[in-house]
């Protein structure tokens, strides 16, 4: 679903918007706020599972136990009775508008949207986590002349339905010194689609609690549960997630045994008095460790590890394997030559090499079709032409139904990208035949989305513009051609001065 953010007053970012495509580059300078909007990004499509306007009925949870315990809220068993109603018997069709919705279930929802101790405590909440703040204030632009900032979330209904079927909600987020307020409209004809497996499932996981002693809160819950059905959730299909790649990815992969032992030893709180207390990582990283540490081998992508096995061929010339002390010990990574029989750690291996296992290690156990994957600089430590493969393995994530949002300094990449984009816009070759592994991977102009960030001299603040796609020139980034211009022209002063001093040319 087309999906737009939109910031002000934002950390290091004066003002920005940018469309999320299935591919998104944010290209600039360093300190430009590149990974900033890419963490928002992450947080927010968290948050809302994958940008539904339905939000993850674990925070609806926390806060129907809180609200009934208050006595702020009665109105559980009649949402829960309603969209039972709705669920067996009114969604033949597979999809539904939010006008259709049960009222009770609306004013359920809006409560949660609204409520002082509801979305906004948890967005609020999910911000300070993954940035690491103890206030939402401190994520707001120093030199803000009114010390307020901005956050905008609008998303559209797929593109593949009929016009009036393209509704969408929106969300918008102020964050005025200490406050954090959050609003959400969403438009009455916004569709909310469900498949054959959700069907099937609803008459299997309703009532979840029926009878005189069911407390108001198992009612409550009971509504909340249901209202499941009417999105994504783990029960019946696997949810749409995100995962994030931090630019810190190499050095993490090769301590993060060394990082588990750290959490486990202060777990128990057999520190020495007056030692220094771990730093706590920034959400992103943190949940970065935790999927390293967590992971299973049995959850196999098939397309995926595909993808996984082209990195290495086409990049590693190697395998990248995991490897774990007994049934429940926490995994090694080892890379394996090309011809070696034996692999070793990968603290042995090139920088290239551990820029990219973790990659090779989430496309083949971990993402999924329709998950968003952020990588932070994919090309960090690669030859020119090794980045330019990257292009390639990037359109083949895309190809596969992988969303990706990735951060770079690379005009390589650029001109590799927009190399890509050429070939989609021309004839397909396939057309007339089988696929071909061997085929370069094409992209459409309206899937990639480059996005450039230029930062003020006088106020260190960034704005965002879109760096659109040319036939001629492709994607052209800011500044890079005056980068080139300027080192040439130093080239030509620092050599005439030499052949002033011989007082002849040189070759």
């Amino acid at each position: 679903m087309p999906t737009t953010v939109k910031v002000s007053n934002f950390g290091p970012i004066a003002s920005g918007s940018v469309e999320l495509r299935p591919l998104t580059v944010f290209f600039g300078p360093s300190n430009s706020g590149k990974t900033f909007l890419a963490t928002l990004v992450y947080g927010l499509h968290t948050i809302t599972n994958g940008f539904s306007v339905l939000p993850r009925p674990e925070l609806w949870q926390q806060w129907a136990a809180r609200s009934v315990a208050a006595g702020s809220y009665s109105g559980g068993s009649e949402a829960a009775k309603e969209i039972r109603s709705l669920i067996v018997h009114g969604l033949s069709a597979g999809k539904v508008k939010f006008d259709s919705l049960p009222t009770s279930y609306k004013a359920l929802l809006a409560d949660f949207l609204s409520a002082d101790d509801g979305f906004s405590v948890e967005l609020a909440d999910e911000l300070k986590r993954l940035y690491n703040k103890e206030s939402t204030e401190e994520l707001i632009r120093v030199s803000s002349p009114n010390h307020r900032g901005t956050i905008a979330l609008s998303v559209q209904g797929d593109p593949s339905h009929s016009t009036q079927d393209q509704s969408g909600w929106k969300m918008g987020t102020t964050l005025d010194g200490t406050a954090c307020a959050t609003e959400v409209n969403i438009d009455p004809d916004y569709v909310i689609e469900m498949d054959d497996k959700v069907k099937q499932g609803a008459q299997l996981t309703l009532p979840l609690f029926e009878g005189d002693e069911a407390s108001e809160v198992d009612r409550f819950i009971d509504a909340l549960m249901a209202g499941r059905i009417l999105g994504s959730f783990r029960e019946n299909r696997e949810s749409i997630e995100a995962w994030f790649l931090p630019a810190s990815r190499s050095g993490i992969m090769l301590t993060h045994r060394f990082l588990a032992s750290a959490l486990v030893r202060r777990s128990t709180g057999r520190r020495r008095r007056n030692t220094f207390d771990p730093y706590v990582l920034p959400g992103a990283i943190s949940d970065f460790v935790a999927n390293l540490l967590t992971f299973t081998e049995r959850r196999k992508w098939g397309h995926q590890a595909q993808l996984a096995r082209y990195i290495e061929t086409g990049l590693l010339q190697g395998t990248v394997e995991t490897r774990r002390e007994g049934k429940f010990g926490l995994p090694s990574f080892v890379y394996t030559p090309d011809s070696w029989k034996e692999g070793f750690p990968l603290a042995d291996a090139s920088s290239m090499v551990t820029e990219l296992a973790p990659l090779v290690v989430y496309l083949r156990w971990l993402v999924k079709p329709g998950d968003m994957l952020i990588i932070e600089e994919p090309e960090a430590h690669l030859h020119p032409e090794a980045q330019t493969k990257v292009a390639l393995a990037l359109a083949r994530m895309v190809r596969s139904g992988i969303r990706l949002v990735i951060t770079t300094h690379s005009d390589w990449l650029l001109a590799e990208i927009s190399n890509l984009i050429r070939a989609g816009e021309l004839e397909d070759p396939r057309s007339d035949r089988g696929a071909d592994p061997t085929d370069l991977p094409r992209l459409q102009a309206s899937e990639v989305g480059v996005w450039g960030f230029e930062v003020d001299p006088d106020s260190r603040a960034s704005t965002i513009q879109e760096l659109p796609f040319k036939w001629i020139g492709g994607v052209e980034p800011p500044k890079i051609f005056d980068i080139a211009e300027a080192m040439h022209e130093q080239t030509a002063q620092l050599i005439r001065e030499h052949e002033d001093g011989l007082g002849h040319e040189i070759e």
